[in-house]
């Protein structure tokens, strides 16, 4: 006859219990360290991303399209590790995208009032621009508006918000459940609302030609 001890039952009931606790909770920590691994990975890029981005906006006038073509250019490794021509094709195709759709790029310096201070009509272009040549010998005179001199206003300062698309599922849902909690940006929410985590990178540079103003320069008092 089989003798089963009721301790031993008792036992062997409260270690089943203690796993199906433990897990579940182990595995969402496990899958929480590895998407944690990801969004370092994509910072530190993004980091190196924007300061391309404000290096080719500064030897081309600030332009728009300068900076996104030095940001989506730094941006392929996120979206490839293929390194032949097909990959990388795809690769900026797809961090184009992104950035059109789901980033948003700001100039915070040179500010609006810095352009109302200096800015000087180009008869060549056309165009309102800061002076970038013999800043050594100019004026340090701070401008009325702006805050700043004009060797300052030389500074290109930009702040590119990106939306990353999550990698690992469930934990996914939990990291934009907490951060929408933890923000009342317009931009993050909308970019929280299609499942991507906003992550904000932002490098100076000193311009190498004359900054001339777009839409994405900010005011000094927002």
């Amino acid at each position: 006859m089989l003798v089963i001890n009721n301790r031993t039952l008792h036992s062997t009931g409260s270690s089943l219990i203690e796993i199906l606790v433990i897990l579940p909770v182990f595995l969402i920590v496990t899958l929480g360290v590895v998407q944690f691994i990801f969004i370092y990975e994509v910072k530190s890029t993004l980091n190196y991303a924007t300061f391309m981005a404000a290096r080719s906006g500064a030897v081309n006038h600030v332009e728009k399209k300068s900076i996104v073509n030095g940001l989506v250019k730094s941006l392929i490794p996120i979206y490839s590790p293929s390194k032949n021509n097909q990959g990388i094709l795809a690769a900026e195709r797809k961090a184009f995208a992104d950035i059109n759709k789901y980033s948003s790029i700001s100039i915070i310096n040179p500010t609006q009032e810095a352009f109302r201070d200096f800015a000087v009509r180009n008869h060549n272009s056309y165009r309102n621009e800061i002076p970038n040549d013999m800043l050594h010998m100019a004026s340090s005179k701070i401008g009325a508006s702006s805050g700043v001199n004009i060797q300052d206003a030389n500074l290109l300062k930009i702040r590119v918000l990106y939306g990353y698309k999550l990698q690992v599922p469930f934990v996914d849902k939990i990291i934009t459940i907490i951060a929408r909690k933890l923000t009342s940006n317009t931009e993050e929410l909308y970019i929280l609302s299609n499942g991507r985590l906003p992550i904000q990178a932002t490098a100076t540079v000193r311009m190498q030609s004359a900054a001339r103003s777009n839409d994405w320069v900010q005011s000094r008092k927002r």
